[in-house]
């Protein structure tokens, strides 16, 4: 019984991260949007167990395992909620293409969560800028930062971001493509 359990929480935790091919569970939790994701899945598929009257809930050393780790799994859905709440976030605002999706800019790391999507072209790259929107200017702009070409168009993963210069506050997430020279989609980041 506890092997059905088991099997039954790895299933549910490799969906959870199905989108992002590079990155480990572990590594994906330091992404706050993906660790209230995936922390609340993990509650949700426990407290089914329940719900349902698992007969897996009848051996007591498995109801243990599942009310402990429906407890931690809650605390680190809180845990990721109030870690969003420490930076600032956005939603992407299609250009030329579709894309969707929540970005988080937490201590010097771009989060893109796991509902992430965007229609992808050849050299996408994501950028960082002051520019509050890139459509009223020439861009990149003066002030933009190229962070690399996307890891993937879908699915949640995290960036390194190099600190603002001075004067120059970081105020919107940019995904555009050099080579076409072409806007695709931007957030605007607020606390």
């Amino acid at each position: 019984m506890k092997n059905i359990l088991l099997v039954s929480i790895a299933l549910l935790l490799t969906a959870c991260s199905s989108g992002t091919q590079s990155a480990s569970v572990k590594e994906l939790l330091d992404n706050p949007l993906f660790a209230e994701r995936y922390s609340e899945d993990v509650v949700l598929a426990l407290t089914e167990l329940e719900i349902q009257q698992s007969p897996l809930l009848e051996d007591e050393s498995t109801k243990k395992y599942v009310d402990r780790e429906r407890a931690a799994w809650l605390k680190k859905a809180k845990s990721a909620r109030t870690a969003q709440r420490e930076g600032t976030s956005g939603i992407w605002i299609p250009v030329e293409s579709f894309a969707r999706g929540e970005v988080l800019f937490l201590d010097s790391q771009i989060h893109l969560g796991p509902g992430f999507e965007v229609t992808t072209t050849p050299g996408l790259h994501l950028y960082l800028t002051s520019a509050l929107d890139p459509r009223d200017e020439e861009f990149p702009d003066s002030t933009s930062i190229d962070l690399g070409a996307i890891k993937s168009p879908y699915g949640a993963q995290s960036y390194k971001a190099p600190k603002a210069k001075p004067g120059f506050p970081l105020r919107t997430i940019v995904l555009w493509d050099p080579k076409l020279k072409q806007l695709v989609a931007f957030a605007q980041l607020r606390e």
